[in-house]
């Protein structure tokens, strides 16, 4: 992967994130393993004008929940889809 294209990965993902309603200055909590992918989403949350918000497992699990009024109006992404059902 060259620089160019990891600016033009990083550009579409951070114009998804602004047509999901994603403004400059929100904090968007981001919860993954050490990945590509979180360096790209990180890169494309500053792009997009907001803050990341990095959301470790191990306090999650201490806290027992996330605390949205800290995030003030949050967005969070998943790796994996949500489950319905059962």
């Amino acid at each position: 992967m060259t620089a160019s294209q990891f600016k033009n990965e990083v550009i579409a993902v951070a114009k998804g994130l602004v047509a999901a309603g994603i403004e400059a200055g929100d904090r968007v909590a981001l919860m993954s393993h050490t990945r590509y992918e979180w360096t790209l989403i990180d890169y494309a949350i500053w792009t997009a004008g907001a803050v990341t918000v990095p959301v470790y497992r191990n306090l999650l699990r201490r806290a027992g929940r996330m605390d949205p009024v800290r995030l003030g109006r949050p967005g969070l992404l998943r790796r994996d889809p949500p489950r319905t059902g059962t």
